[in-house]
């Protein structure tokens, strides 16, 4: 994946959708660290970046959509994440960038 894509998924998303998670010093505090870790898991149901390689390709190119759709619409990454990780906002030019690349990505899985 191009360097730039990577940049902004490790900052805006893969602390739910990876094995790479950074847990903030209130993640261990309960009942905080009950809900992080809820959201976490539900996180990497959906989607895990690091087991992206192992998922067949049409479950590949459904993810690469969901990945477009989810952040155009505003649904990720999510508000209450963002109140604590304001640098995880994405601009409308990560936006665009992302979108390319999952585009690419889907039509390059397509032609495998």
């Amino acid at each position: 994946m191009p360097e730039e894509v990577e940049k902004v998924l490790r900052t805006s998303c893969f602390d739910c959708h990876s094995n790479r998670t950074e847990y903030p010093w209130y993640s261990y505090i309960s009942p905080v660290s009950w809900y992080l870790e809820s959201h976490i898991r539900k996180g990497k149901d959906q989607m895990n970046f690091d087991n992206f390689g192992h998922l067949d390709k049409n479950r590949k190119i459904g993810i690469l959509a969901d990945i477009c759709d989810e952040i155009e619409s505003g649904s990720m990454p999510l508000k209450s994440y963002l109140l604590f990780h304001r640098k995880a906002m994405i601009g409308e030019e990560d936006k665009e960038t992302l979108c390319s690349w999952t585009e690419l990505e889907a039509v390059s899985i397509m032609r495998e």
